[in-house]
């Protein structure tokens, strides 16, 4: 069963399993853009282009206990002030062509201490930022 609490920590460490994923331009849902165009599978219009948005895989600490957390695009871009698009911008500006680079506005979020509205699925194992 699914809940959501409220729990205070400080992040201690991003997960290395990227930090975006391609979504629909419209709709936050993930569009698995091997060849566009794609069909949507959130708002059902048929995609030209797909942008990035955030996932940040992050682990918090609060004194003895952590947990793993999963920051969305609405909560990061609240925390680095920045689109992921923009950031990947960057990346590609500077000549880094790898996607599973951390860019340096997002690895800034370590060790930030922030109060934390979580919705817990024991379903999946895991705890994603509301």
């Amino acid at each position: 069963m699914e809940s959501i609490c409220v729990t205070y920590g400080t992040i201690e460490k991003l997960f290395a399993n990227g930090w975006y994923y391609d979504g629909c331009p419209q709709f936050n849902r993930k569009a698995d853009a091997i060849q566009l165009p794609i069909n949507c599978p959130g708002c059902g219009k048929y995609l030209q282009e797909v942008v990035p948005r955030f996932r940040v895989g992050v682990r918090v600490r609060y004194a003895d206990d952590s947990m793993k957390f999963v920051l969305w695009n609405c909560e990061c871009e609240q925390l680095i002030r920045q689109a992921a698009s923009d950031l990947m911008e960057l990346l590609l500006s500077e000549g880094e062509l790898n996607p599973m680079s951390i860019p340096h506005d997002v690895d800034d979020i370590v060790t930030k201490s922030l109060a934390f509205k979580v919705k817990v699925q024991p379903t999946y194992k895991h705890c994603s930022v509301i």
